[in-house]
């Protein structure tokens, strides 16, 4: 994955292709993922540790369907991405999202009129956690997505990680979702599969709070310890 290769392949006019613009793209994408990127990896890495049942079955997945020399090597690893999709549910890196201040007034669907100069947003957090959308939204379980065959399903909404609509919108709104969530995706899963292949792990304190809330953003708490294990086992030859 070449994220500056990317920026330059997607810019199509000689203003997009200058050096200086160029320098731009790629600032503003670093400095986005600078820190939500970890972020999301910590949750998925506690979510791991909360569910280690499903570690010997991501291990299982990748040795029989990751695909090192597709163009997406984890184009059949359905499991992981329902995992990190579940992960993401349950911790969303912020309370809200799509956050927009309002530049001429309008008025919703309910009726509720929105004045010029305030900031509205979607409740990101009590969607995620909506029973009317998700069945036990309160339970971890990965196979929502999954029909029986194990294949990613469309149970009234999108199913895998990287999808945007209105009973997810943790990449944002379907309309500008964000732009950057193949790369975080293609990361996240490179970084999960190095972790479940060559170390055994758990939480140092099982029952210790894991985030807290920083304005709206959702935190991932500095005091919370992993124990790693290197795994004596065959690593895979192929991550």
């Amino acid at each position: 994955m070449d994220c500056l290769q990317w920026i330059i392949q997607s810019s199509h006019t000689d203003a997009q292709r200058t050096i200086e613009r160029l320098v731009q793209q790629a600032g503003a994408i670093f400095f986005a993922s600078s820190h939500q990127m970890p972020m999301a990896l910590v949750y998925a890495i506690y979510s791991l540790c909360a569910h280690s049942e499903y570690v010997e079955l991501l291990r299982t997945e990748a040795t029989r369907k990751l695909d090192p020399k597709a163009d997406n090597p984890f184009k059949h690893m359905v499991l992981l991405d329902a995992f990190l999709r579940e992960s993401a549910r349950l911790n969303p890196l912020d309370a809200l999202s799509i956050q927009r201040k309002v530049m001429q007034p309008f008025v919703l669907p309910s009726g509720a009129q929105i004045p010029v100069g305030n900031l509205i947003a979607v409740p990101q957090q009590a969607v995620l956690r909506n029973g009317e959308i998700y069945h036990d939204p309160e339970s971890f379980n990965p196979f929502r997505y999954l029909s029986a065959e194990g294949k990613l399903h469309h149970g009234g909404f999108t199913t895998r990680y990287t999808d945007v609509n209105s009973a997810y919108p943790y990449w944002g709104s379907p309309r500008k979702p964000c732009p950057g969530r193949w790369y975080v995706s293609e990361t996240m899963k490179l970084a999960l599969l190095h972790l479940i292949f060559n170390y055994d792990f758990k939480l140092a304190k099982e029952r210790s709070p894991r985030s807290f809330f920083w304005t709206t953003a959702l935190v991932p708490r500095m005091d919370t310890r992993v124990l790693l294990k290197e795994r004596e086992t065959t690593k895979c030859e192929t991550l």
